[in-house]
């Protein structure tokens, strides 16, 4: 059995991540590698390869271009790999924070960051476009987090 790979020390620094790595049972998987969204890692692609459960702590809503992303990470994992991240579903939370689409734009106009306004929908979608197949999407604390098969 290999050793689990981790991005910084020998834990999820998340305790949501953690907890949901935990529900899907994911804690003592081989060849788990979790990326930090503060820090930026170099790997070898025949690194990449031996990968069978890539964790994305960053929210989805925050990477600039989204589609590009997803199709490398496609390329880079191995048929059957899993990956997990999250994204916050802005049609759960839009009454809260996005009630008004034209002043979500407006924000995000002048905002130096990337906030995509993403559903779940649309997330489904992408990740089907892309050759992933939906093992599961779970709401935890107001974040969507989800788990997908490399077909």
């Amino acid at each position: 059995m290999q050793k689990n790979i981790y991005s910084e020390e020998d834990s999820v620094k998340d305790p949501t991540f953690y907890y949901y790595l935990k529900m899907l049972d994911l804690l003592n998987e081989s060849n788990l590698l979790v990326l930090s969204p503060v820090h930026h890692y170099y790997y070898d692609i025949n690194e990449l390869k031996t990968v069978r459960t890539l964790v994305h702590t960053k929210e989805l809503n925050n990477i600039g271009n989204l589609k590009r992303f997803i199709n490398n990470t496609v390329h880079v994992l191995s048929s059957n790999s899993k990956f997990i991240g999250c994204f916050i579903d802005n049609r759960v939370h839009k009454k809260f924070i996005y009630g008004n689409k034209m002043l979500y734009w407006v924000n995000n106009c002048l905002s130096t960051q990337v906030h995509r306004y993403l559903s779940r929908k649309q997330i489904v979608k992408m990740f089907k476009d892309y050759g992933f197949d939906v093992v599961d999407i779970s709401e935890i604390n107001g974040i969507s987090y989800f788990c997908v098969k490399k077909i």
